[in-house]
C-alpha cells in the first residue's frame, strides 16, 4: 500500500518557538497575525506533505512503467501514459511552490525578521497561480481513465491489466 506523508497533528508554528517565544510575538504583532503565521505554517508543510506523497506514488506507480530512457514501455495504454505525464506536471510545479514557500520561511525567519514571522508570502508563490490551470487536463480525464483502469485489471485479455496485477 501506498503511505501518504501527512505532519503530524501536533505540529504547528506555534509548536516550533521557544518556550516563552510566542507570547512576546503575541503581544507584538497581536492574534490576527498570529494566527496568519499559522496558516502560512500549515501552507507551507502541507504543500512539503503533498510533494513528497506524489513523488512517492511517481515512484512506484509511474517510474516501473518506463525505459531506463524515460519513454513509456510498451503496452502501457496512451491515456495511461498521459495521465502519469500530467501527474508529473503536477509534482514539478507544487515541487516548486513548496521551495519558493520554504525560501521565504528560512529567508525571512532569518535575515529580516528574525522574531519568525513571515510577513511577505504572497510575493513567492503569486507567480505560480496561473500555472495552476496544470491540474486542469488530469482532473478532466482521471475518473475515465482510472475506470479503463478498473476494466483491464478484471481483464484477461489485457497485457497492461495483467503486468498491473503482478
Amino acid at each position: 500500500p501506498v503511505q501518504l506523508v501527512e505532519p503530524p497533528s501536533h505540529c504547528s508554528w506555534r509548536t516550533h518557538l521557544a518556550r516563552g517565544e510566542y507570547e512576546g510575538l503575541l503581544e507584538f504583532w497581536g492574534p490576527k497575525e498570529m494566527h496568519r503565521q499559522e496558516v502560512i505554517w500549515e501552507l507551507a508543510e502541507t504543500e512539503k506533505s503533498f510533494v513528497q506523497s506524489m513523488c512517492s506514488l511517481q515512484k512506484i506507480f509511474a517510474l516501473p512503467l518506463k525505459t531506463p530512457e524515460g519513454r513509456w514501455i510498451d503496452g502501457v495504454p496512451c491515456s495511461v501514459a498521459r495521465l502519469f505525464d500530467w501527474l508529473e506536471d503536477i509534482l514539478q510545479l507544487h515541487s516548486k511552490i513548496s521551495n519558493a514557500l520554504q525560501r521565504a520561511r528560512n529567508q525571512q525567519t532569518q535575515d529580516s525578521h528574525p522574531s519568525r514571522v513571515i510577513l511577505h508570502v504572497a510575493d513567492c508563490v503569486l507567480r505560480y497561480v496561473p500555472r495552476l490551470e496544470v491540474h486542469q487536463p488530469y482532473l478532466v480525464r482521471f475518473e475515465s481513465v482510472t475506470a479503463m483502469i478498473e476494466e483491464m485489471l478484471h481483464s484477461e485479455d489485457s497485457v497492461f491489466g495483467q503486468f498491473v496485477n503482478m
